[in-house]
């Protein structure tokens, strides 16, 4: 049985506007999947980012998407002068993610 779908053309390559709210679902996303590969050493999401993509597990898979994903939109938000640093608390970071860790074994 087949269906049919639509998807971008071959060679396309579109552009889409990005607010500050989707940008954050997506970077929320990608903190979700460090949690659910129990990844603490930024050394092993650097190894797992030279893998080649068809070597990744799902989860890694999807991961690597969405760096990629943020990646760029932070490379246009910075070409565009739309991009700012802020510091961030490790320690509350961390916590963050043990939560929603441990939320997620429910």
């Amino acid at each position: 049985m087949s269906v049919k779908v639509k998807e971008i053309k071959e060679d396309a390559i579109i552009s889409i506007q990005v607010n500050r709210h989707f940008y954050l679902m997506v970077k929320s996303l990608s903190h979700y999947l460090v949690s659910q590969m129990g990844i603490e050493d930024p050394q092993k999401l650097k190894d797992m980012m030279g893998k080649k993509f068809e070597e990744l597990s799902d989860t890694e898979k999807g991961f690597y998407t969405t760096a990629l994903l943020l990646a760029e939109i932070e490379t246009q938000a910075n070409s565009q002068g739309m991009l700012v640093e802020n510091e961030i608390d490790v320690e509350n970071l961390k916590a963050d993610l043990k939560k929603t860790e441990e939320s997620n074994e429910d």
